[in-house]
């Protein structure tokens, strides 16, 4: 309707998987400065694992408990509109898998 509005931190996530479910992309891909999900934050506990895949609850429950890698509304719109989400770093291998 012509106005600016702010979708507050974590609005980029938010608004790629909102673009990437209205254009029909087969996934959303999510770069971040760590190459996807871990048991703990791999900056913190360099023996932390890294998740291959989650499911949205799964992602959600880590949202709840304080992992802001991905914004706890970006993970809801992209469960109500089914579209997998892909969470990398820029120039990694691995990445983490967000789907049903």
């Amino acid at each position: 309707h012509d106005r600016v509005v702010s979708l507050g931190r974590g609005g980029s996530d938010l608004s790629a998987v909102t673009l990437a479910s209205g254009l029909g992309a087969t996934d959303c891909r999510l770069v971040k400065d760590v190459p996807g999900y871990f048991t703990a934050d791999p900056n913190r506990h360099p023996d932390a694992t890294h998740l291959d895949t989650l499911t949205y609850a799964q992602a959600l429950e880590m949202a709840d408990a304080g992992c802001e890698l991905v914004q706890r509304r970006a993970i809801e719109a992209a469960e109500r509109s089914r579209i997998p989400v892909v969470v990398t770093a820029l120039d990694a291998e691995r990445h983490t898998l967000i789907t049903d």
